[in-house]
């Protein structure tokens, strides 16, 4: 499989767990996406992968595309209570980063006519 089709079904099966999986995790990182103005249901969700023990890593591009990077903490509490505890606004700088790839492929991703 080439990179491009991995990176591509990366971001589709994230993006549907964000959208539509009734996983707490999933769940609760609606509701704080929708808290700070991102709906998850036109959003793509670029990366998400444990970073720590009780911590996930995220990048979310939002349907204006807008892309921020988030720390979901549920450390010594259960995940329904995690918190968001990094939110960075990386629209004008994310392809200086590491993840600009996956990034482009989440905005390609919005930009389909069936938004994924």
């Amino acid at each position: 499989m080439d990179t491009d089709r991995a990176q591509h079904d990366q971001v589709r099966e994230l993006t549907t767990l964000l959208r539509s999986s009734s996983d707490p995790f999933w769940s609760r990182l609606r509701d704080l996406l929708r808290d700070r103005g991102v709906a998850p249901e036109h959003a793509a969700l670029a990366e998400c992968f444990p970073d720590d023990t009780s911590f996930e890593f995220g990048i979310v591009v939002a349907q204006d595309g807008s892309v921020f990077q988030f720390g979901f903490d549920y450390l010594k509490k259960p995940v329904e209570s995690g918190i968001l505890s990094e939110w960075e606004d990386l629209t004008g700088r994310f392809r200086s980063t590491s993840h600009h790839a996956s990034i482009e492929t989440a905005l390609g991703f919005l930009r389909r006519p069936t938004g994924g």
